[in-house]
């Protein structure tokens, strides 16, 4: 509605024509984030994300029937917390040995990096320590620093869609590689970002790709 109500000053009673086919046909290039101008982006937030498909901003009294994933927007950037996304204390690789590649990012590098897929693919052919469900995939640092800064309402729309809250006290591994045989992970207790040995066995939580329409 607000997508129609802010085209609706620029087109009059051709609102909805235009917003319908520019949905139909603008289509994003991969590395290029197109804007519509008129239209709103998604505002930061959390969102209930429902099985076939529809969403609603989280706001504490939402029907929580059917729900697939919890939403997070934040800057720009959309993905979701699955309900099932604990693993538990998990090693991040298996024994082997590793490259000394582009995926081995220092702090600056690893907090700008959010392709959360791309890192978790990247680890499954390294030799990921344990299988995902598919769809899930580890966070990278911003990925789990949007839910930090949403963790109130994550964890709140979590216990109401009947999942288990996310314990933010927690070590929790990231996608992201540190050095050949380190990766990036969150130190909860003191609330800090730090790297360690990938051997180390680490609380492991999933997250899934978000692309609201």
């Amino acid at each position: 509605m607000e997508e129609l109500l802010s085209v609706y000053e620029r087109f009059g009673s051709k609102a909805q024509e235009a917003l319908d086919f520019v949905r139909r046909n603008l289509k994003p290039q991969d590395g290029i984030k197109t804007t519509i101008v008129g239209v709103m982006p998604i505002e930061n937030g959390v969102y209930v994300v429902h099985k076939d498909g529809s969403y609603e901003e989280f706001d504490g009294e939402n029907l929580m029937d059917d729900v697939a994933m919890i939403g997070i927007a934040y800057e720009g950037h959309t993905f979701g917390v699955p309900l099932d996304y604990d693993y538990g204390e998990q090693r991040l690789l298996k024994k082997g040995e590793y490259p000394d590649d582009e995926h081995c990012l220092n702090e600056v590098e690893a907090l700008l990096n959010w392709d959360f897929k791309g890192e978790t693919e990247y680890l499954k052919q390294l030799g990921l320590a344990f299988e995902l469900k598919e769809g899930h995939y580890l966070p990278t640092i911003p990925v789990f620093l949007a839910m930090y800064c949403h963790r109130k309402n994550l964890n709140m729309a979590l216990s109401l869609a009947g999942a288990e809250e996310i314990d933010f006290s927690a070590y929790r591994w990231f996608a992201t590689r540190g050095s050949v045989n380190s990766a990036w992970f969150f130190d909860g207790w003191y609330g800090l970002l730090d790297y360690g040995d990938v051997y180390y066995a680490i609380r492991s939580q999933a997250v899934a790709l978000w692309n609201p329409e």
